[in-house]
């Protein structure tokens, strides 16, 4: 399948009367050939905007949309080498899972032999094979959700577009269905641009993840780079769960600084940022680096909550007056603790992250 590098250059888009309403702001983002890219935020983030805009549904304000180095601004969806794959699924009621997944080379007067062969080529990709004269209300939600796979993937696009595609699934069937898309477009090499509020979705299928934020790039990066590197406080703390510790840097140098954690000096490397002596920083460490025991140790801390979700116990541990979090995997093969009790905290000086405070 043919793939395509995209670029967006600047792009912006208002909305309102007035044109008051800004929902993404100046937005650049290269999308290279074969690469799975997610855009991942809250709701009102200017994501949804953004992959409506290179679908061609919206115009952009200003700014550009490059395919292969060509400007798209000014092409209608219809002519544009993309597919998309709604949230909604969008299959026509009145037609079979053939006629569906049909629908567009028939639209584009395609030979009905060649519409004929596609057709069964797709619905053997996507494990459909004699399902082509079922309804969609005879369908279940997976399969729905493979149909409208099926339908984009048949027109053979440039770039695949998915908006929040398995929101309307079930816990389980979506754990199904985000490796199913991951393993296909690894064997196609397709162009796809993803959009989700779904950590766990983004972090499993995406080659990298751009963290979008009051309509601009938060950060874009790898998952591992997003996780264990946030470049703000915004992403710390939309990306998983994370513990923020207020300090001062007491010492400086290249590749270390040395700082104050609840009334202890701890030494870490400096990271991607530079400090100088008093500069105020947030120390970020994630609940599952943090590890507790019975023995004594530099920090002291009381359970104040505890909650046992089977695979994990998460506990809430106050620390100098400061309540942070701790997850614990596999709690069979380690000591359990009690709500009230004492414990001994520990840090692993290279599982802190630094942020400037500002």
């Amino acid at each position: 399948m043919e793939t395509a590098t995209l670029m967006l250059e600047n792009l912006v888009k208002t909305f309102g009367r007035k044109k008051d309403v800004q929902a993404v702001n100046g937005l650049n983002l290269e999308i290279h050939q074969g690469e799975f890219v997610t855009l991942l935020g809250p709701s009102g983030c200017g994501k949804t905007t953004t992959l409506r805009m290179i679908a061609g549904f919206e115009s952009p304000t200003s700014g550009r949309i490059l395919l292969e180095g060509k400007e798209i601004n000014e092409i209608p969806p219809n002519k544009r080498p993309m597919a998309m794959v709604f949230q909604n699924y969008a299959l026509f009621p009145h037609m079979s899972v053939f006629e569906n997944i049909a629908y567009g080379l028939k639209v584009k007067k395609q030979p009905q032999d060649q519409i004929h062969e596609k057709v069964e080529i797709v619905l053997q990709l996507m494990n459909l094979v004699g399902l082509g004269d079922r309804m969609p209300h005879q369908l279940s939600g997976g399969q729905q959700q493979r149909v409208a796979l099926a339908r984009a993937l048949v027109m053979q696009p440039k770039v695949l577009l998915f908006d929040e595609p398995l929101s309307n699934l079930d816990a389980k069937l979506r754990v199904q269905m985000r490796a199913e898309i991951r393993r296909l477009q690894q064997r196609l090499g397709i162009t796809t641009v993803y959009v989700t509020h779904d950590q766990a979705e983004a972090m499993s299928l995406a080659d990298r993840i751009a963290v979008m934020h009051d309509g601009q790039i938060e950060q874009i990066g790898s998952p591992v780079e997003i996780y264990e590197q946030p470049a703000s406080l915004f992403v710390a703390d939309f990306i998983g769960k994370a513990n923020f510790i207020e300090s001062m840097v007491e010492d400086s140098s290249d590749d270390h600084i040395s700082l104050e954690l609840f009334g202890n000096s701890l030494t870490i490397p400096t990271g991607n940022h530079t400090y100088a002596v008093n500069d105020r920083v947030y120390l970020i460490i994630r609940p599952e680096s943090v590890h507790l025991s019975h023995k004594e140790g530099a920090f002291s801390g009381e359970i104040k909550q505890a909650v046992y979700l089977g695979s994990t116990v998460e506990y809430e541990v106050e620390i100098c007056g400061q309540v942070i979090s701790v997850i614990i995997y596999d709690p069979q093969e380690g000591d359990k603790f009690e709500e009230g009790s004492r414990v001994s905290v520990e840090f692993s000086a290279n599982s802190f992250h630094t942020l400037p405070r500002k």
